[in-house]
Order: structure tokens, then sequence, then C-alpha cells
């Protein structure tokens, strides 16, 4: 991206790899509130406690080779997918989105960089 779009972008955005995107008001308020209470209302089994986070793998378990399919993709995290299908150039059709990992981190906990794409 740009930096000349700085305006428009976060200004870290500048340094960022050309395939992340920014964008603003992505979800509404109202989109948050009930992603937020579905994400909460998770049955406590589907919330794997790991070193520095909690975990919610929806969609399948990513093997070293191929994602382990559970076909069990929530309606509303089928609704966030298909926004992200209809913007330009977010991902080819033929690689919708098969999975969704959800991390919740408590204030002074991360992970460290690594690569889960495919692109």
């Amino acid at each position: 991206m740009p930096c000349a779009d700085v305006e428009k972008w976060h200004w870290s955005m500048c340094q960022a790899p050309p395939t992340i995107r920014y964008i603003r008001n992505f979800i509404t308020v109202e989109e948050e509130e009930l992603f937020l209470s579905e994400i909460y209302a998770a049955p406590k089994p589907k919330w794997q406690q790991l070193l520095n986070r909690r975990l919610q793998n929806w969609g399948g378990i990513v093997g070293k080779k191929a994602l382990i399919s559970d076909d069990n993709m929530p309606k509303w995290l089928n609704f966030v997918i298909d926004k992200l299908m209809s913007l330009p150039d977010a991902f080819p059709a033929e690689n919708r989105p098969n999975h969704v990992l959800i991390n919740e981190y408590q204030p002074g906990q991360g992970i460290m960089v690594r690569a889960l794409c495919y692109f």
C-alpha cells in the first residue's frame, strides 16, 4: 500500500506487508455486539486454553498438511466470511476461508509471529 494513502489508512499500514488491509468500520457496532455475544456463548469445551491465550477453532482443525474439516461453521461466522468474500481482491473464489481461529488475550499476553496462510 502506498504511503500516500496515509489520510485513508492508519500510518502503520505503510509499514505492513502488501496483503494487509485495514477497513475502517468493516463491522457495525451491532455486528460487534452480536459476534462478542456468540463468542462468549460458545460451550466451554469450545475454548482451548493455550500458554498465553484462549482459542476457539471453528470449521475444523488445521493439520500439518491439510484441514481436518468438521463442516460446523456457525451462521454468524459465515456472515463474516461472506462479507470478506464480497471485497475486491480479498480472497480468490476458490480459496474461500474454511476455518476461523478466535484468540482471546488478557492484558500482557501475546503470541510470537508465525505463518498461518497459504499465500
